[in-house]
């Protein structure tokens, strides 16, 4: 088996923004941020949301992003052994997290639901994917995203596992009056 060239985990919870930087990235849209995380190529990079990457495959990417939701590892803790041995497979790792004030996530959440929502009624066929959708997403709104001090503590265990690697860059995007700080900020 191979090893990662470069491993890009950007982080952040549910409607934090991580899709939107990954493809902001790969379209060379951010050559600043490219160039701090030293990404030569962002075009060639893989992207993979992590729960759709649990299993290591025997070819593993040369650069890889991977989109990693902090809410969904607080669900699910057994994602951190996953990481850390996706990340002792490769040779240089940088971390984003991005932040956003709890009370903009809980805006983004709820217009999300109701967003996706509208989106598969329409396709009449999927009811229960709509219910599936909706049970999921309501769980996960109603623990993190209206209380919260929850979800300042899933950002504070996510920082103290980051913490934990003297190795890797760990960097924060900062969400502010409706735009990024596109500067990456260094975290360690």
């Amino acid at each position: 088996m191979n090893d990662i060239q470069h491993l890009i985990i950007l982080s952040g919870p549910s409607c934090s923004g991580k899709t939107t930087l990954i493809n902001k990235i790969k379209s060379k849209k951010l050559p600043l941020i490219c160039q701090q995380l030293d990404i030569k190529n962002p075009h060639l990079c893989v992207d993979l949301i992590a729960k759709d990457f649990l299993r290591m495959p025997e070819s593993l990417p040369q650069n890889l992003i991977l989109h990693y939701d902090i809410c969904e590892h607080n669900l699910h803790p057994k994602e951190y052994d996953y990481l850390q041995l996706l990340m002792a497979k490769s040779r240089k790792v940088d971390i984003i997290t991005l932040y956003i004030t709890p009370k903009i996530l809980q805006q983004r959440m709820r217009w999300r639901l109701v967003k996706k929502t509208c989106v598969l009624f329409l396709k009449i066929k999927k009811h229960r994917q709509i219910l599936k959708y909706l049970k999921g997403n309501m769980n996960k709104y109603q623990l993190y995203y209206r209380q919260h001090n929850k979800l300042l503590d899933m950002y504070s265990d996510w920082f103290a596992f980051c913490q934990k690697f003297d190795e890797i860059n760990h960097w924060c995007i900062e969400f502010k009056l409706n735009e990024y700080n596109i500067h990456l900020k260094k975290y360690k």
